[in-house]
């Protein structure tokens, strides 16, 4: 683990997630996006955003075909339903959340990882204060198994 400048220990996590893209992502070059040019965003009104007294934050790198998102939910509510146009794959980095999607409902917490799929109704209820990497997949829903 990387040390501080007083020496102590720092947890750092990170994800990653391996999403097929599309043919012009071919030619595509390894990039960096810098978290500290790259502020974050309250979600205050339209999908997602933060209702019943939730609060949603939302970091976006974008890349050439794809972006990743570190969002950030806090308070009590939920974000407002959302129909993703694409599937998200999700890991959650911190808290615990429930995930309604269509008529299901998903408890989930640090270190677990979901595919909110295209074309379903979505929203997230905060149970506690949490925290999620996603990036989208390009293309339709797919229909794997889900567990609860």
């Amino acid at each position: 683990m990387p040390s501080t400048a007083t020496g102590a220990t720092e947890r750092v996590t990170a994800a990653l997630a391996s999403v097929p893209m599309p043919s012009t992502a071919a030619g595509a070059k390894a990039s960096v996006v810098r978290g500290k040019d790259n502020p974050e965003a309250v979600i205050e009104s339209g999908e997602k955003a933060g209702v019943g007294g939730a609060r949603v934050t939302v970091q976006r790198y974008a890349f050439e075909g794809n972006s990743i998102r570190v969002a950030r939910l806090s308070g009590n509510g939920q974000t407002s339903p959302a129909i993703p146009k694409v599937d998200a794959l999700i890991y959650l980095l911190s808290g615990r959340m429930k995930l309604h999607l269509g008529n299901e409902v998903f408890e989930v917490a640090a270190g677990d990882a979901l595919r909110e799929p295209a074309g379903v109704s979505a929203h997230w209820e905060v149970t506690e204060p949490a925290s999620f990497v996603a990036t989208n997949g390009a293309g339709p829903a797919s229909t794997g198994n889900r567990t609860q």
